[in-house]
Protein backbone atom coordinates (compact mmCIF):
# COMPACT_ATOMS: atom_id res chain seq x y z
CA UNK A 1 0.00 0.00 0.00
CA UNK A 2 0.99 3.64 -0.34
CA UNK A 3 1.28 6.17 2.45
CA UNK A 4 0.09 9.73 2.09
CA UNK A 5 3.69 10.77 1.42
CA UNK A 6 3.87 8.32 -1.51
CA UNK A 7 6.10 5.77 0.23
CA UNK A 8 5.10 2.14 0.02
CA UNK A 9 4.81 -0.38 2.82
CA UNK A 10 3.95 -4.10 2.87
CA UNK A 11 0.46 -5.09 3.98
CA UNK A 12 -1.01 -8.46 4.85
CA UNK A 13 -4.66 -9.18 5.09
CA UNK A 14 -7.10 -11.85 6.18
CA UNK A 15 -10.67 -12.32 4.97
CA UNK A 16 -13.31 -13.87 7.19
CA UNK A 17 -16.99 -14.49 6.63
CA UNK A 18 -19.37 -12.23 8.51
CA UNK A 19 -22.29 -14.29 9.75
CA UNK A 20 -25.67 -13.19 11.04
CA UNK A 21 -27.06 -14.46 14.34
CA UNK A 22 -28.84 -17.18 12.35
CA UNK A 23 -25.49 -18.31 10.84
CA UNK A 24 -26.11 -16.87 7.38
CA UNK A 25 -23.24 -15.21 5.57
CA UNK A 26 -24.07 -11.53 5.28
CA UNK A 27 -20.69 -10.25 4.16
CA UNK A 28 -16.93 -10.42 4.51
CA UNK A 29 -14.60 -8.91 7.11
CA UNK A 30 -11.19 -7.85 5.81
CA UNK A 31 -8.43 -7.12 8.34
CA UNK A 32 -5.27 -5.36 7.12
CA UNK A 33 -1.91 -5.55 8.91
CA UNK A 34 1.19 -3.42 8.37
CA UNK A 35 3.99 -5.99 7.79
CA UNK A 36 6.91 -3.52 7.91
CA UNK A 37 8.21 -4.81 11.27
CA UNK A 38 7.82 -8.46 10.23
CA UNK A 39 9.81 -7.80 7.04
CA UNK A 40 12.51 -6.02 9.06
CA UNK A 41 12.74 -8.98 11.43
CA UNK A 42 13.00 -11.40 8.49
CA UNK A 43 15.77 -9.30 6.92
CA UNK A 44 17.61 -9.20 10.26
CA UNK A 45 17.35 -12.99 10.60
CA UNK A 46 18.74 -13.44 7.06
CA UNK A 47 21.57 -11.00 7.83
CA UNK A 48 22.39 -12.86 11.05
CA UNK A 49 22.38 -16.19 9.18
CA UNK A 50 24.85 -14.75 6.67
CA UNK A 51 27.05 -13.46 9.51
CA UNK A 52 27.04 -16.89 11.18
CA UNK A 53 28.01 -18.51 7.87
CA UNK A 54 30.74 -15.91 7.32
CA UNK A 55 32.00 -16.48 10.87
CA UNK A 56 32.22 -20.25 10.33
CA UNK A 57 33.96 -19.77 7.00
CA UNK A 58 36.50 -17.27 8.34
CA UNK A 59 37.13 -19.43 11.41
CA UNK A 60 37.87 -22.37 9.10
CA UNK A 61 40.22 -20.26 7.00
CA UNK A 62 42.00 -18.96 10.11
CA UNK A 63 42.39 -22.52 11.38
CA UNK A 64 43.82 -23.65 8.03
CA UNK A 65 46.38 -20.80 8.15
CA UNK A 66 47.88 -22.03 11.40
CA UNK A 67 49.31 -25.24 9.91
CA UNK A 68 51.38 -23.63 7.13
CA UNK A 69 52.54 -20.93 9.56
CA UNK A 70 53.81 -23.62 11.94
CA UNK A 71 55.64 -25.31 9.04
CA UNK A 72 57.24 -22.03 7.92
CA UNK A 73 58.32 -21.21 11.48
CA UNK A 74 59.83 -24.68 12.04
CA UNK A 75 61.70 -24.50 8.73
CA UNK A 76 62.95 -21.00 9.53
CA UNK A 77 64.19 -22.08 12.95
CA UNK A 78 65.88 -25.19 11.52
CA UNK A 79 67.61 -23.06 8.89
CA UNK A 80 68.75 -20.68 11.63
CA UNK A 81 70.34 -23.55 13.55
CA UNK A 82 72.37 -24.47 10.45
CA UNK A 83 73.76 -20.93 10.02
CA UNK A 84 76.75 -19.42 11.75
CA UNK A 85 75.89 -17.02 14.57
CA UNK A 86 77.51 -14.17 12.62
CA UNK A 87 75.66 -14.81 9.35
CA UNK A 88 73.85 -11.55 8.43
CA UNK A 89 70.98 -13.55 6.90
CA UNK A 90 69.95 -14.67 10.41
CA UNK A 91 68.17 -11.31 10.74
CA UNK A 92 65.84 -12.32 7.89
CA UNK A 93 64.99 -15.53 9.72
CA UNK A 94 64.40 -13.59 12.94
CA UNK A 95 62.02 -11.29 11.07
CA UNK A 96 60.18 -14.27 9.57
CA UNK A 97 59.79 -15.83 13.02
CA UNK A 98 58.60 -12.55 14.54
CA UNK A 99 56.01 -12.03 11.81
CA UNK A 100 54.76 -15.60 12.17
CA UNK A 101 54.43 -15.06 15.92
CA UNK A 102 52.54 -11.83 15.22
CA UNK A 103 50.18 -13.65 12.83
CA UNK A 104 49.64 -16.41 15.38
CA UNK A 105 48.75 -13.80 18.00
CA UNK A 106 46.36 -12.20 15.53
CA UNK A 107 44.75 -15.60 14.92
CA UNK A 108 44.50 -16.18 18.68
CA UNK A 109 42.77 -12.82 19.03
CA UNK A 110 40.44 -13.74 16.19
CA UNK A 111 39.55 -17.05 17.82
CA UNK A 112 38.96 -15.39 21.18
CA UNK A 113 36.66 -12.91 19.44
CA UNK A 114 34.81 -15.71 17.68
CA UNK A 115 34.58 -17.73 20.91
CA UNK A 116 34.93 -15.30 23.82
CA UNK A 117 36.77 -16.73 26.81
CA UNK A 118 35.61 -16.24 30.37
CA UNK A 119 37.37 -13.30 31.96
CA UNK A 120 39.79 -14.08 34.75
CA UNK A 121 39.56 -10.86 36.74
CA UNK A 122 42.19 -10.17 39.40
CA UNK A 123 43.30 -6.98 41.13
CA UNK A 124 46.59 -5.52 39.90
CA UNK A 125 48.18 -2.23 38.92
CA UNK A 126 48.97 -0.99 35.44
CA UNK A 127 52.63 -0.76 36.46
CA UNK A 128 52.71 -4.48 37.31
CA UNK A 129 51.34 -5.39 33.89
CA UNK A 130 53.78 -3.13 32.06
CA UNK A 131 56.72 -4.45 34.11
CA UNK A 132 55.78 -7.98 33.02
CA UNK A 133 55.78 -7.21 29.27
CA UNK A 134 58.68 -4.74 28.95
CA UNK A 135 61.35 -7.49 29.15
CA UNK A 136 59.92 -8.95 25.92
CA UNK A 137 60.31 -5.60 24.15
CA UNK A 138 63.47 -4.13 25.67
CA UNK A 139 65.81 -5.46 22.95
CA UNK A 140 63.63 -4.14 20.13
CA UNK A 141 63.27 -0.80 21.94
CA UNK A 142 67.05 -0.52 22.31
CA UNK A 143 67.74 -1.67 18.73
CA UNK A 144 65.48 1.10 17.37
CA UNK A 145 67.15 3.78 19.51
CA UNK A 146 63.99 4.39 21.53
CA UNK A 147 64.14 5.71 25.08
CA UNK A 148 61.44 4.06 27.22
CA UNK A 149 60.23 6.35 30.00
CA UNK A 150 57.74 5.51 32.73
CA UNK A 151 55.78 7.85 34.96
CA UNK A 152 53.00 6.65 37.26
CA UNK A 153 50.84 8.61 39.64
CA UNK A 154 51.35 7.38 43.21
CA UNK A 155 47.56 7.43 43.67
CA UNK A 156 46.88 4.86 40.96
CA UNK A 157 44.52 2.30 42.47
CA UNK A 158 44.54 -1.42 41.85
CA UNK A 159 42.04 -2.41 39.18
CA UNK A 160 40.29 -5.70 38.45
CA UNK A 161 41.31 -6.86 34.98
CA UNK A 162 42.06 -9.98 33.02
CA UNK A 163 45.85 -9.91 33.17
CA UNK A 164 46.50 -11.83 29.96
CA UNK A 165 44.14 -9.63 27.97
CA UNK A 166 45.74 -6.49 29.40
CA UNK A 167 49.16 -7.91 28.50
CA UNK A 168 47.91 -8.19 24.92
CA UNK A 169 46.52 -4.64 24.95
CA UNK A 170 49.76 -3.07 26.20
CA UNK A 171 51.92 -5.29 24.01
CA UNK A 172 49.96 -4.11 20.95
CA UNK A 173 50.18 -0.47 22.06
CA UNK A 174 53.94 -0.71 22.57
CA UNK A 175 54.53 -2.57 19.30
CA UNK A 176 52.51 0.10 17.45
CA UNK A 177 54.55 2.83 19.17
CA UNK A 178 57.83 1.10 18.26
CA UNK A 179 56.75 0.76 14.61
CA UNK A 180 55.74 4.43 14.58
CA UNK A 181 59.29 5.46 15.60
CA UNK A 182 61.61 3.84 13.04
CA UNK A 183 64.22 6.56 13.68
CA UNK A 184 64.07 6.38 17.46
CA UNK A 185 62.41 8.65 19.97
CA UNK A 186 61.03 8.65 23.50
Amino acid sequence: MKRKDGGEFPVGYTINNHLSVRGEMIGKIVIFRDLTNIYKIQEEILRMDRLVSLGKLSSGIAHELRNPLAGIKTTSQALGEEMDDEDPRREYLNRITKEIDRLNELLKTFFSFAKPQKLNLAPCTIKEIINEIIPFLIKEIADKGIRFMESYSPQLPKIKVDRSQMHQVFLNLFLNAIQAMPNGGS
